[in-house]
């Protein structure tokens, strides 16, 4: 993960739509990993599952806590 801008982060926080994609595009990757699990299946083997609504979840959360951030509002 790279470093967002700190304006980017700032208009994020204030709802604007682009700086979100922009937010939720560098934790992509994160969020991925964070929604994936690993099962045993009924063959007795390992699977990796990629949930599609665990990172929907993850995501929404995210986007629902950037206006809660306090210390970097203007």
């Amino acid at each position: 993960m790279g470093k967002l801008p700190y304006e980017t982060i700032i208009a994020a926080i204030q709802g604007d739509k682009g700086a979100i994609e922009e937010v939720l595009k560098e934790y992509d990757a994160y969020i991925t990993e964070l929604s994936t699990f690993e099962i045993i299946g009924p063959d007795m083997r390992k699977h990796t599952i990629a949930s599609e609504d665990a990172k929907q979840e993850i995501q929404e959360k995210l986007i629902l806590a950037l206006p809660k951030l306090r210390g970097l509002k203007k």
